[in-house]
This record gives structure tokens, C-alpha cells and sequence, in this order.
């Protein structure tokens, strides 16, 4: 096979390649978009709950009085009670959560009593003081169905608060404090839902908060931490069948772009050692095919000043300054890029055994 075939032959390979590495950088992208997918993982269960029915009833139950009729008033936010008339609260709760779906797992509560001092400055509330009692040691709720139900009694001596208040205020010495007692069924603990792989820590709390005054009216307010409606979460999840082949396919197709690209390089640096000359001059056709016109024969220069250029950069500088095409043209084993002036050229002149010889002296050393 002679040269010409040779490098007839090395040029469609090349063709090739390059249409090989369009591909390549096609499943590269493809490759990372399945690898994206199956290693991130995409299944976040969850389970909604509802604690809407969850409340505290309660009454208040009054000193002897000439003023009410009634020995104690059922609790309402619509009411306010005079606190020199209240004897003792009777506190009734009742937490109820409903699932999504079937949950195991166990839930302890406990009632506690928190007593806190304010001090109030305009909008400004800062604690100065706070105590707390647990009325109601921890108790456990098993949880094997859909729903869970707690309810818990308390008889809350409003009396014994009111002196705690008191009690801070001369203790420090005349301080006005702003006195409030929240009794809070606090839940908290473990479940596992059907469709999690492992339990997720749960907890929820119910209060009724009242303010503690010697001498004025308060009402109360009742509040569940959760609101109505929430979700439990499990994330991050094991990776299921679908992400993992996504996962392992991408991988497959990354390798395989990569190994593409690999043979591009290796194969344009063949190239380029064996055919020096072939590969220098399409590179600079295809470097400034803007500016290089390709003719069949030698262009006719109407003055006779000929100046040889050393390299290509020397003949761009020359373009640069007169604004004139650069032609080029074949000449057996010779390259000639030229520009033709009114009365100057100016050719710069690629040999191929200059090339191929250079090429040889690098590879000996």
C-alpha cells in the first residue's frame, strides 16, 4: 500500500473518530444522567398524621362567693375568670393522632407544670425566672394500629402558684413579674410505620397555658405542637432494583465515553506523529478557514518582491496589517500560504520532509 493510500485510509479513520467522539460526549452525558439518578436516592417515604381531635377540657372551680350560682364554670377561650375566686382547675386531655397507615412502636408521656416569671417592657418579654414539676411521672403507650389515643387528668391547685409568684417577686426584692403556668402533656418516642425500613423518632405535646395573678382576670388557651396535619419522613431510603440498574448502567456508559476518548487521543497522536505534514496543514485550514482560501494553482503575483516567512504566527501579523486573504496552495510535498500585495508577497512554506525529519529527530530522544 503506498503512502498516498495510507493516508487516504488514516483520513477516513479519523473521520470516523471524530464521529466516534460526538458520540462518546453523547453517552458521557446520557452516562451521568443514569449515574445521577440511581445514586441519588430518589425515595422519600411518608406518612401524614392528624392530631386534630387531640384537646383539654377543663373547669374552674370557684371559692364561696355571693357572685356565681355555679360551684365552677366549664373552661371556654371565650371566658375570662376573676383569679381572687379560683380554688383549683380540673384539667382533662385528650391526644389523638390517626396515621396514614399501620404504626408499631412506643410513646411515653408525662404531665408537667411549668411556672415562669416575665418581665414585660412594652413588646419585650424576657424570663426571669421558671420552675418545673412533673405532675404525672412517665407512663408508656403501645402503639400496634393506625391510631393512638392518651388522656390524662390533673387537679391543678391554682392557689399554690399564685404564692410561688409572689414568693420570686419578694424574693427579689419588689420585681413586678408577669406569672404563667403551662401544664403540658408531653409525648415523645419511637414508631415505626409499615412502609419505613426503620422506626423515626416521634413527638408531639398538648398545653394549657393560664396566667397567675393575685388580683385580676385571666383566660386560658389550649395548643398542640403539630397543628392538624403533618408527616413523618424517612430519608434517605436503600437503593431499590430500578435506581440501581440506572446507577450501574451510567457507570457502564461513563467507562465506556471515556475509553471513546481515550482512543481519540491516542489515535490523533498517532496520526500526527506518522503524518506530520497531512495533520499541520488541515490543522491550520481548519484553524482559519476565514481568512485562507484554497486555489488549485499557484496565485499570480503582480510584484516581484517575494518575502519567505518563518512560521505561520509571522503570516497572521502580515494579514492583520494589510487586510488581504491568505492563499493557499499544493505543491507536490509543499504547502504555500500566500498573500499577494499591490507590491510586495509574502509566503510562508510548509515542507513535508522538513516536518517528517523533525518528527524523527524527536522520537530518537
Amino acid at each position: 500500500m503506498d503512502r498516498a493510500r495510507e493516508e487516504q485510509l488514516a483520513e477516513k479513520q479519523q473521520k470516523t473518530l471524530n464521529g466516534g467522539l460526538l458520540f462518546a460526549v453523547f453517552i458521557l452525558l446520557v452516562g451521568i444522567a443514569f449515574a445521577i439518578f440511581g445514586l441519588t436516592d430518589k425515595i422519600e417515604r411518608t406518612v401524614s398524621f392528624s392530631e386534630s381531635g387531640s384537646s383539654v377540657s377543663y373547669q374552674v372551680h370557684l371559692l364561696p362567693n355571693t357572685s356565681y350560682n355555679e360551684q365552677y364554670l366549664e373552661g371556654s377561650p371565650d371566658l375570662s375568670y376573676p383569679t381572687s375566686l379560683i380554688d383549683y382547675l380540673d384539667l382533662n386531655y385528650l391526644y389523638t393522632v390517626n396515621f396514614s397507615e399501620k404504626v408499631e412502636g412506643e410513646l411515653q408521656y408525662k404531665l408537667v407544670a411549668l411556672t415562669s416569671a416575665d418581665k414585660i417592657d412594652g413588646d419585650t418579654h424576657a424570663r426571669l425566672w421558671s420552675d418545673e414539676e412533673t405532675l404525672i411521672e412517665s407512663d408508656t403507650a403501645h402503639v400496634s394500629d393506625d391510631s393512638v389515643m392518651i388522656g390524662r387528668q390533673a387537679k391543678i391547685d391554682y392557689s399554690k402558684y399564685v404564692d410561688m409568684i409572689r414568693r420570686f417577686e419578694t424574693e427579689a426584692q419588689g420585681v413586678t413579674a408577669k406569672g404563667s403556668l403551662n401544664v403540658a402533656l408531653i409525648i415523645s418516642g419511637s414508631i415505626k410505620p409499615e412502609s419505613f425500613d426503620s422506626a423515626t423518632d416521634y413527638s408531639s405535646r398538648v398545653d394549657f397555658t393560664i396566667p397567675i395573678a393575685s388580683n385580676s382576670s385571666v383566660e386560658a388557651k389550649t395548643s398542640v405542637k403539630n397543628g392538624s396535619d403533618a408527616t413523618l419522613k424517612e430519608s434517605p431510603a436503600g437503593l431499590d432494583p430500578t435506581h440501581l440498574i440506572a446507577a450501574i448502567s451510567g457507570i457502564i456508559l461513563i467507562l465506556t465515553a471515556v475509553g471513546i476518548v481515550i482512543y481519540w487521543l491516542i489515535f490523533r497522536f498517532i496520526r500526527t506523529r506518522t503524518y506530520p505534514f497531512e495533520t499541520r496543514i488541515k490543522q491550520l485550514l481548519n484553524s482559519y478557514d476565514s481568512i485562507i482560501v484554497e486555489v488549485t494553482r499557484p496565485p499570480v503575483s503582480e510584484g516581484g518582491n517575494i518575502s519567505e516567512v518563518d512560521n505561520f504566527d509571522e503570516l497572521l501579523d502580515v494579514y492583520n496589517s494589510v487586510h488581504l486573504p491568505i492563499n493557499f496552495y499544493r505543491s507536490g510535498n509543499e504547502g504555500h500560504f500566500v498573500i499577494n500585495g499591490e507590491k510586495n508577497v509574502w509566503r510562508y512554506v510548509i515542507k513535508k520532509k522538513d516536518l517528517e525529519r523533525n518528527g524523527k529527530k524527536k522520537a530518537s530522544r
